[in-house]
């Protein structure tokens, strides 16, 4: 299996793909992810009345034609509150050549007030953008700017997916996972052979558990033999109404604005009051 670069986004994509009902909002975590949180400049539909607090894992391993195994595991820490507020907290560690210490990156995005705030406790700035809004129960853009599905809907049970492959799904029941409640859907994307120039088909395996309580995945597994495969799960899950504070930029923070959506450059700084 030859590729060029190996990347998280593949997991995201997946995951993405996974997803059966427009009635859930991804978790966070990612550039571009689904719900108000840790990416994605587009129009948002944001969940309320399912506060809850994660950490989420995510686990990515491909095995290349020489044997050689690339694998890769990630955490971060998520809050949502019943107002549809998100906090994603993540530690970034740095290439050894920098020199640099390991420091928190935190996105914090509220609905209610339309921002967006990005903090580095390295600088101990907060770079704070506006965010489109978007009614509850109208679609907004998702990951890479798909069109996200009205709520209550759900894609068909067999269709015809890219490169022609043949998409079905299968209802798994119901289970708990970690606490909660979930609802289990299997998807399997066959690819025929020749369709992108592959000798034989290509089959690719998606499992997604969604809470109907908490109104997201809390857990995923996807198997593709040519992308690798990922895992995410939804760990320390805990079903309440977090801190408000975790919702607001810590004092001692400089708070930089960078305009709606991150665009058109910094128009001004100010010190974040908590």
């Amino acid at each position: 299996m030859n590729k060029s670069a190996v990347t998280f986004l593949l997991l995201g994509a997946s995951i993405a793909f996974a997803q059966g009902p427009g009635a859930f909002a991804r978790p966070g975590g990612g550039f571009g992810r689904g719900e108000f949180g840790r990416g994605g400049f587009g129009a948002q539909r944001p969940v309320t009345g399912a506060p809850y607090s994660a950490v989420e894992v995510r686990t990515f391993e491909e095995q290349l034609a020489t044997g050689n195994v690339i694998s890769r595991t990630s955490q971060t820490t998520l809050y949502r509150d019943s107002q549809g507020r998100t906090r994603s907290e993540e530690t970034v560690t740095p290439a050894a050549s920098t020199g640099k210490q390991p420091y928190a990156r935190i996105v914090i995005s509220d609905p209610v007030a339309g921002q967006r705030h990005v903090l580095d406790s390295s600088t101990m700035t907060s770079v704070t953008s506006r965010i489109p809004m978007v009614k509850a129960g109208t679609a907004g853009n998702g990951r890479g700017g798909a069109q996200a599905r009205p709520v209550g809907t759900a894609t068909p049970a067999n269709r015809t997916g890219r490169s022609g492959a043949a998409v079905t799904r299968a209802e798994l029941g119901s289970q708990v996972k970690n606490g909660v409640l979930a609802t289990g859907t299997l998807e399997t994307e066959v690819i025929p052979a020749g369709k992108i120039g592959n000798s034989q088909a290509i089959t690719v395996t998606r499992e997604t558990w969604l809470s109907t309580e908490l109104k997201m995945p809390v857990e995923t597994k996807t198997t593709d033999p040519q992308h690798g495969n990922s895992t995410m799960e939804m760990t320390n899950l805990v079903a309440g109404e977090p801190s408000a504070a975790l919702f607001a930029v810590p004092s001692g923070y400089t708070e930089k604005n960078a305009g709606r959506g991150g665009r058109g450059g910094f128009r001004g700084v100010r010190t974040g009051q908590q």
